[in-house]
């Protein structure tokens, strides 16, 4: 059966995710910001108008906003060990700043070479 010639017209190469992303695009962040008191609330309120984009805020989200508490409470838990339990809080933060600038000077060292 041949196509319709009226077929370019009638059906749609448009994809809906490519609508919907520049759609998001195109919001002013100062109305957004201006609206909701974060970007959780946006998402969830926006949800039914963004419902592509919102999944993969709720996938990417949570990820950074947990990573960095995991790796602060990591490096905690290696430096105050039960033999140092009973060091100042204080000197626990000298010595967590020492470890990321050791691992920060390391980085860049190795950039370097």
């Amino acid at each position: 059966m041949d196509p319709s010639p009226f077929a370019a017209f009638t059906t749609s190469n448009i994809d809906p995710l490519d609508i919907e992303a520049e759609t998001y695009l195109k919001l002013k962040s100062d109305v957004i910001s201006n609206q909701y008191d974060d970007v959780l609330s946006f998402w969830k309120a926006e949800e039914s108008r963004f419902p592509t984009v919102a999944r993969l805020a709720r996938r990417i989200l949570p990820i950074t906003s947990s990573a960095a508490s995991e790796r602060v409470f990591s490096t905690l838990g290696l430096t105050v060990t039960p033999c140092r339990s009973s060091l100042l809080p204080s000197t626990v933060s000298n010595l967590i700043n020492m470890k990321n600038l050791r691992k920060f000077k390391a980085e860049q060292d190795k950039k370097l070479a």
